[in-house]
């Protein structure tokens, strides 16, 4: 399976996997000069959800977590403040992560979503 065929894979299992826990889907694959978000939601409470969709194979050395470091994190901030800023948005954003494992015939078999995986901290940099 290839990068992007996986890629496509994870956000549909995502994205399944959000909208069947009462979140409404936005938009996907949100582009900025600063990089992309996966997927974005509007939760309860008028949180906005920005997910990072990170697709593993069962017993890969590195979790889908550990993928996304404080540079990624810095990228998905900065286009998550663009696409507030250009939608005029007034919402709480949140950073999510899920993680979905696939078994060894490249089937996702399980998914791990963080909520409020990271935040701001540590990253005052970037402003």
């Amino acid at each position: 399976m290839e990068q992007r065929e996986k890629g496509i894979l994870g956000e549909k299992v995502a994205k399944v996997y959000a909208q069947r826990h009462g979140m409404e889907f936005l938009e996907s694959n949100y582009h900025s000069r600063y990089g992309e978000v996966d997927l974005i939601f509007k939760d309860r409470n008028d949180v906005l959800a920005f997910i990072e969709v990170k697709l593993r194979n069962d017993g890969s050395l590195i979790s889908g977590i550990e993928a996304v470091g404080k540079r990624k994190r810095s990228r998905i901030i900065k286009t998550a403040c663009d696409y507030i800023q250009k939608n005029n948005i007034e919402m709480q954003p949140r950073f999510d992560v899920a993680e979905i494992k696939c078994n060894n015939k490249k089937r996702p078999v399980r998914i791990n979503y963080i909520r409020n995986a990271f935040g701001l901290e540590g990253l005052n940099e970037i402003f």
